[in-house]
């Protein structure tokens, strides 16, 4: 992951406290920065929709901000399988890579018209 970042770019993780999470704190040592998504347990009915507005605004700022936006999540966070960050991404920014992994999903994107 280091490798593909430059200047400029900026990396989101879903989220707090999850074990990439951990290694991030412990561990990251690129010159971009990072930031996580609130930790967030999905309630009955919450399937679908947008994601937290905290993640939103995230989003939006950073997207205007930063040249690619490289989005990190696992399937320990626990809003995992509701890939409401993916959707919205995908609406609101254009991908640029992707790559699966079993334990994690890395998605590039850049903003919108970029």
């Amino acid at each position: 992951l280091w490798a593909r970042m430059e200047p400029g770019d900026v990396l989101v993780v879903d989220s707090y406290a999850t074990p990439i999470w951990g290694f991030l704190m412990n561990r990251w040592r690129a010159p971009v920065p990072w930031y996580s998504l609130p930790y967030e347990v999905p309630s009955q009915g919450s399937e679908g929709g947008e994601p937290a507005a905290a993640s939103v605004n995230l989003f939006t700022q950073l997207l205007s901000t930063h040249g690619r936006l490289y989005y990190l999540t696992t399937p320990e966070a626990p809003d995992f399988a509701l890939a409401r960050e993916v959707r919205w991404l995908r609406g609101h920014a254009a991908v640029l890579g992707a790559s699966e992994a079993s334990v994690s999903r890395l998605i590039r994107w850049v903003r919108s018209g970029a």
